[in-house]
């Protein structure tokens, strides 16, 4: 049975009927149903750097489209588990808020100090440890669901490979920075590094947490 392919009208590569984009070089191949929003519209500019973790995290939040442009060009940059301690040092505030509502009459300040930093730790392990495995969790019955209807693991391993490998032969300090394969097969030469990608697709959890604690801070006083 013959699979439909496709060449691209940049490098002239060959790549299958369902690609959304070049494997050798990343041009574009096709367009989603989804891009026609322009807030999902896909990046097509020539990277040659990445964002600092700051810029990445503020681009998750108010361009999501650039956000994972710029982090899938380098995984293992992926700021998965920065959200994922932004988001618990966010919890052990809320927890020094909630502890700063009561007041303890005749204690000295070096107990309210040493109390306000228990329940900051506290509210932070807690927080650190039910997100882990909250966002373990869906990002597991997430892979769960796109395995039975798309393949997604068999599709990761297919492009990637499976575990860590070694550098291949075409290495990132020997291409040059205005190179076709900067956008396409220096791509596949990185791991999936899936759990660190799909970590920063719960920053609209963190923004909540923001929200939460500024309600409770202005609540409170």
């Amino acid at each position: 049975m013959s699979v439909a392919m496709q060449r691209c009208p940049r490098c002239g590569n060959e790549s299958s009927g369902e690609s959304y984009a070049c494997s050798f070089c990343g041009k574009r191949l096709r367009i989603e149903r989804i891009e026609r929003i322009p807030f999902f519209r896909r990046i097509e500019e020539d990277w040659f750097n990445p964002y600092p973790w700051y810029l990445k995290i503020l681009y998750l939040i108010i361009n999501p489209a650039r956000a994972f442009w710029d982090i899938n060009h380098l995984r293992k940059k992926s700021p998965g588990m920065l959200i994922l301690l932004f988001s618990s040092l966010l919890y052990g505030l809320i927890g020094l808020v909630l502890f700063n509502r009561f007041r303890i009459s005749g204690a000295s300040i070096t107990f309210t100090s040493a109390y306000s930093l228990v329940f900051f730790l506290m509210f932070f392990l807690f927080g650190f440890i039910y997100q882990f495995l909250l966002f373990y969790f869906l990002i597991w019955i997430y892979t769960k669901g796109a395995n039975y209807s798309v393949g997604f693991t068999q599709r990761l391993e297919k492009r990637f490979g499976i575990g860590r490998q070694k550098q291949g032969a075409i290495e990132e300090k020997k291409l040059s920075p205005f190179s076709i394969y900067k956008g396409g097969t220096l791509l596949q030469k990185q791991e999936a590094f899936k759990s660190k990608m799909m970590l920063c697709a719960f920053t609209p959890l963190m923004i909540m947490n923001i929200v939460k604690l500024i309600v409770l801070a202005i609540g409170f006083n």
